[in-house]
């Protein structure tokens, strides 16, 4: 309803659910994911191996994306099982044609790790600590940061 009232195009929504709100009901969930896909809606699957990981999820939903958590990143790079997990979720989510987003970027070596996997939607505190909507507004229109703005 709210869509047709404010006639925004519904391609530029995204609703991120996390897997275990995705499975308390699994039937019910598929149900609404999939009305919400038919009416041109994305969806991805925040917080992705951190809950009730079943992978038969990503074929059974309409999962367009999903988020890899920031706890698989905590110690990438330098740690190898980290390192393995986020290239073989990404490798996963390319083989399944799935965007793949990448929480809790913090540094330039786990940028340019993430970069060397061709993961390029990457969101973190090394790029900008929270802002309200008038400090974003500001960047949107002017390009330039305010002082709430952080790198």
């Amino acid at each position: 309803r709210t869509l047709h009232e404010t006639g925004v195009d519904p391609a530029g929504i995204i609703f991120e659910i996390t897997e275990s709100a995705a499975v308390v009901d699994a039937t019910d969930s598929a149900r609404m994911l999939t009305e919400l896909a038919r009416m041109g809606c994305r969806i991805a699957l925040d917080d992705f191996g951190t809950g009730y990981s079943s992978l038969s999820y990503l074929t059974q939903l309409p999962i367009h994306g999903i988020k890899i958590d920031r706890s698989f990143l905590t110690d990438a790079p330098g740690n190898q099982e980290s390192e393995a997990l986020i290239a073989a979720i990404s490798a996963m989510a390319r083989a399944l044609r799935l965007s793949t987003t990448v929480e809790g970027i913090e540094s330039q070596a786990q940028l340019q790790f993430l970069q060397s996997l061709g993961l390029n939607r990457l969101q973190g505190y090394f790029f900008s600590k929270p802002i309200d909507s008038v400090a974003m507004t500001r960047l949107l229109e002017t390009g330039l940061p305010d002082e709430k703005f952080q790198h």
